[in-house]
């Protein structure tokens, strides 16, 4: 029975008449097929000379798409071009293969391919990987990648492109920009096209997350000791159970197209904002929110919030819990305490509380 990689969750093997990965559950005909198990081949790459090849660019040209590379242990000083769909993965389950490149991307995507990445370590070195095309640990245009079990040190960066991650860890790299200055890397970039992040852990970036125009799908995802944790703009937004702990900003949104569903969230700081939107209708269902100058801060937007908690932190300062400006709110059992105002509506803001709590504010809710 001919088996294939799933190319949502990156789950292998699964037989090639199923209709739904037994993982994700999502339909596997709604995916364009890989070349069947008669054309794909398997070559094992050394670095020690144990392999077919003893690099990946020469395994990459020798190999069609559907081929799998497998990766001994060890490290592989190269910057990749991937122009064929292939799956790499390493033959040992802990990420012992290291990709790293020291100027270039380590990984560049050809437009239109399908890349699969299973158990790698990828680390890039490049000073001026934050603004630059170079120096990323995988960037492209219009290509698809699906990458599980990755650890991945560096920033990754799309164009229009359809990204998938599951059960990976990100972790920022300080570097030097053109001035000198020390300067941090997102984590992911993505400008159109589609991002799912599942199971995911983040830490280290200047922002974790970063979409813009993209339908953007996170879901049991951890994110601490970054600078922002997710920003999403101009696209479609869902989070399912996300833990962000020590950022100075949690989640900000910015002109969603529909609704920006948040639920299950746990947002720790001592910065500036829990949640953060513009012109967006935001949707929050059991949220829970401390530590921040600001809880929620909404410009135009209309937020409708279930049972969602809000902590405020005199320590810090004079929190609020949650700031209208020019916007709507509904507020359905929810707590607000410990701040400074628990909700402050400005401009042409208005309010409806539905069995709520507030306890130990200042004042509970000011009009401006």
């Amino acid at each position: 029975m001919p088996l294939i990689t799933c190319p949502d969750c990156s789950h292998y093997p699964v037989s090639d008449r199923a209709e739904t990965c037994p993982q994700c559950g999502c339909p596997l005909k709604a995916h364009p097929a890989p070349a069947s198990s008669s054309e794909a081949a398997t070559s094992r790459v050394s670095i020690s000379g144990r392999g077919k090849y003893s690099t990946i660019a020469e395994a990459l040209e020798n190999s069609c798409d559907g081929d799998e590379l497998i990766l001994e242990s060890g490290t592989f000083q190269e910057a990749l071009v991937v122009s064929k769909s292939v799956t790499i993965r390493s033959r040992l389950s802990d990420s012992t293969a290291l990709i790293t490149a020291i100027s270039d991307n380590v990984i560049t995507v050809k437009e239109d391919i399908k890349l699969v990445l299973i158990d790698i370590r990828i680390r890039a070195n490049n000073a001026e990987c934050h603004y630059d095309e170079n120096g990323n640990a995988i960037y492209g245009s219009n290509f698809s990648l699906n990458a599980s079990n990755c650890n991945i040190e560096g920033q990754v960066r799309s164009h229009d492109s359809h990204l998938c991650f599951q059960k990976c860890k990100f972790a920022g790299i300080p570097v030097l920009d053109g001035d000198g200055e020390k300067v941090t890397p997102r984590g992911i970039q993505v400008n159109g096209g589609s991002l799912r992040i599942s199971r995911c852990r983040f830490s280290g970036h200047s922002d974790s997350i970063y979409t813009w125009q993209a339908n953007t799908n996170i879901e049991h995802v951890e994110i601490s000791e970054s600078s922002y944790g997710v920003k999403s703009y101009h696209g479609e937004l869902s989070i399912l159970e996300l833990i962000i702990d020590k950022c100075k900003c949690g989640i900000e949104a910015d002109s969603i197209v529909g609704h920006a569903n948040i639920s299950g969230c746990r947002i720790e700081g001592s910065g500036t904002t829990g949640i953060s939107a513009s012109h967006c209708k935001l949707m929050l269902r059991d949220v829970h929110i401390s530590a921040f100058h600001e809880g929620i801060e909404a410009y135009s937007s209309e937020l409708n919030a279930t049972s969602c908690v809000i902590n405020g932190d005199k320590a810090i300062g004079f929190p609020e819990g949650i700031v209208l400006s020019d916007s709507k709110a509904i507020l359905s059992n929810c707590t607000i305490m410990l701040n400074h105002c628990g909700v402050y509506c400005r401009k042409e803001s208005s309010i409806r509380e539905i069995d709520c709590r507030f306890s130990n504010n200042d004042t509970d809710i000011k009009h401006q």
